[in-house]
């Protein structure tokens, strides 16, 4: 089912929120550093942003890896950034240094922001269980939201970056 009429019906099972333009999303996140990355940082072409809880980290992974060489470095011709995002919300402030050290070991060299303050949460939503995807346009406007897994979500992640280069 998809609210609005932005992704052609070829892929019936998966749900997008779809947004109005104008609605742009500024969120700031940390690297596994723990430097500030502004998502407006990532303006000039695409973002797909892949995100997820916990419980929905294996999903995320599946998809992220999917979308990244779909659509991200690892394309023969890449039109979107593809940023993964940890979200650490339920992590105390004084455990943040070991999450970021267990994150990025995790990663294996994949640049991954960490949201432990739960601004993607707040702003885009999140199914806690689930890979989590938005896809941002070159202006940083929110485009649509989707959650879920499989190639479903990378069937219609893929629908929406295309319409985006038309």
């Amino acid at each position: 089912r998809y609210v609005g009429d932005l992704i052609p019906g070829t892929v019936s099972s998966q749900e997008w929120r779809v947004f109005r333009p104008g609605q742009a999303i500024d969120v700031t996140l940390e690297d596994v550093a723990g430097k500030a990355v502004a998502l407006s940082s990532l303006r000039g072409r695409p973002a797909i942003l892949v995100y997820a809880g916990r419980r929905g980290s294996d999903a995320a992974i599946v998809v992220g890896k999917a979308l990244q060489s779909r659509f991200g470095s690892e394309a023969a011709t890449p039109v979107a950034n593809v940023v993964p995002v940890a979200c650490l919300a339920e992590v105390p402030r004084f455990l943040r240094g070991m999450a970021r050290t267990q994150v990025k070991q995790a990663a294996a060299g994949v640049p991954i922001l960490i949201d432990f303050d739960s601004g993607l949460q707040r702003s885009l939503g999140m199914d806690e269980a689930a890979a989590n995807v938005a896809v941002i346009d070159a202006t940083g406007h929110l485009v649509g939201i989707t959650s879920g897994g499989g190639e479903t979500c990378v069937d219609c992640v893929a629908a929406l970056v295309h319409r985006l280069q038309a």
